[in-house]
């Protein structure tokens, strides 16, 4: 990791040590509010405080999806090198040669 890397990850990392998760949900459960709700309204809130997401839930009290779940998506973004990047560059290749190119062919492999 180059020195601009870590005097920035640095940055963050120490902004969010005060914002742990545990630190936030367990004044939100002593409330009693249920554990997918109160990780909503953390969600909702940034992961700013718990007293942001206790209000953010008594303005939303009356939403019909507080209750529903939330859905969870997750990117993942690859920037492959070496051995890596020449066997993706191999199963693109031949995914190409078996099913002739179509519109995923576009776009560089994703997760």
């Amino acid at each position: 990791m180059a020195a601009g890397e870590t005097q920035l990850y640095a940055k963050v990392s120490s902004k969010l040590k005060g914002r742990s998760l545990p630190s936030l949900l367990d004044p939100l459960l002593a409330m009693g509010i249920p554990a997918h709700t109160a990780l909503k309204a953390l969600a909702a809130t940034g992961r700013r405080t718990a007293e942001e997401a206790a209000e953010w839930l008594r303005c939303h009290s009356n939403d019909p999806s507080l209750d529903d779940p939330i859905p969870q998506e997750y990117a993942l973004f690859l920037c492959p090198t070496g051995p890596l990047l020449e066997r993706l560059q191999e199963f693109w290749r031949e995914s190409r040669r078996q099913c002739a190119k179509n519109r995923a062919h576009e776009l560089f492999p994703h997760v």
